[in-house]
């Protein structure tokens, strides 16, 4: 049986769990009986794998630091520098067969050189890295502007190694593909296999008619989720709606977490804001997201949107920023407004919550949407893929 060692070397924190880390977690569920698979992941990683999925998975666990405890955004370059030699002496130590196939969840620096190490010694391993999105200029970025730009050319190194060594490139998208192919990547190693969700799981769980939330967003707590512009957005409808309610869910680093309770604090939405932080059980997040009116998508970028997906299962209409991903990915069941355009986001969520016959009508589009979308579907195309080229 073939090998396929993941690298997931990027993950943080075991309270947030992002869109490209499930990614190969759910594809793990299904190709294991195909596959031996070995992940290479931090501590924070192997909680996440362990309590996220019950297949037959090896771990190879990299060293916890007492630092890694508290983690800062300013240490994150320095953690993943560690990471990275660390997991490349990892590899070295093994004795990689011919038939291995090295797989980086990430196109974060820590994931990508230790294949590329890899490849230097046997060029007949395979690597397959996956790429979800472009990481804009660190002054078009939120958040503070040292992570940013460390975050852009650390992509931008990776993008020249994955041009480079990666025997296969996998796009979220058409959309990013396209942006790929222009920065100068090889179509002929760029393959689409997107993301998914477990629509029947999502369906079966039963919740009451009854709309406790008026919005909700759902997902990691991170200045590039938008998460000012969350706030200032509900302080609009507020104002219109005084009893508005918005429901948040989704952990992050904490200072990131420690910033949103202030700035909720500060605006003044203490009783029109209920934060939960991070939930474990999927049955509850479903059941509240059915509990909800709206879906906020405020991210300023994103590859596929799981979130969103599972959002629109529940018949939940969206309101999001223009991202690419809307119309390439998704393409009914949203109302989307230009990038950073607080006012008419605020405009738009005013005006379903003011419609109910609309809001309904594009939820079913939404929930309709959502029935194309499967987590099962997007793993046999990733096997296909992997027969195809390997086989």
């Amino acid at each position: 049986m073939k090998k396929i060692i993941c690298l997931a070397t990027s993950i943080l924190n075991s309270r947030s769990r992002s869109g490209g880390d499930t990614i190969f977690m759910e594809l793990s569920k299904r190709i294991s009986q195909y596959y031996n698979i070995t992940v290479i992941t931090s501590y924070a990683g192997y909680l996440q794998w362990r309590e996220y999925v019950k297949s037959d998975i090896r771990y190879r666990i990299l060293s916890h630091h007492a630092y890694e405890k508290k983690i800062m955004t300013i240490t994150v370059p320095f953690i993943y520098l560690l990471r990275l030699f660390e997991t490349t002496f990892m590899l070295i130590r093994r004795e990689l067969r011919n038939d291995t196939i090295i797989y980086s969840a990430s196109d974060f620096i820590c994931d990508v050189f230790p294949a590329v190490f890899v490849k230097f010694f046997n060029k007949k391993i395979e690597w397959v890295s996956r790429i979800y999105h472009i990481i804009p200029y660190p002054n078009k970025r939120e958040g503070r502007f040292f992570y940013n730009l460390i975050s852009c050319l650390g992509q931008r190194v990776s993008f020249w190694l994955i041009k480079r060594y990666s025997d296969v490139i996998i796009s979220l998208n058409s959309s990013l593909s396209k942006q790929l192919v222009q920065l100068g990547f090889p179509a002929s190693k760029i393959f689409i296999s997107g993301a998914g969700i477990d629509f029947c799981c999502i369906n079966s769980v039963h919740a009451s008619n009854r709309k406790i939330y008026d919005g909700v967003f759902f997902g990691r707590i991170a200045p590039q989720k938008g998460i000012s512009d969350l706030i200032k957005i509900w302080q609009g409808v507020v104002s219109k709606k005084h009893n508005a309610k918005l429901l948040i869910m989704g952990g992050g680093l904490p200072t990131e977490v420690t910033s949103l309770v202030n700035r909720i604090e500060s605006y003044g939405l203490k009783n029109n804001i209920n934060y939960l932080g991070y939930i474990v059980s999927i049955d509850r997040i479903y059941t509240l997201l059915k509990s909800c009116r709206l879906y906020l998508f405020t991210d300023h970028e994103n590859g596929w949107g799981i979130s969103v997906a599972e959002g629109m299962a529940c018949s939940l209409p969206v309101v999001a920023y223009n991202l690419d991903i809307f119309g390439a990915v998704h393409k009914k069941g949203f109302i989307s407004v230009p990038l950073k355009d607080t006012n008419k986001f605020i405009q738009e969520v005013l005006c379903l919550l003011d419609d109910e016959q609309r809001r309904q009508q594009l939820g079913l589009e939404a929930y309709e949407q959502a029935r194309g979308y499967d987590w099962d579907f997007v793993a046999d195309g990733f096997l296909k893929l992997l027969e195809k080229t390997y086989l």
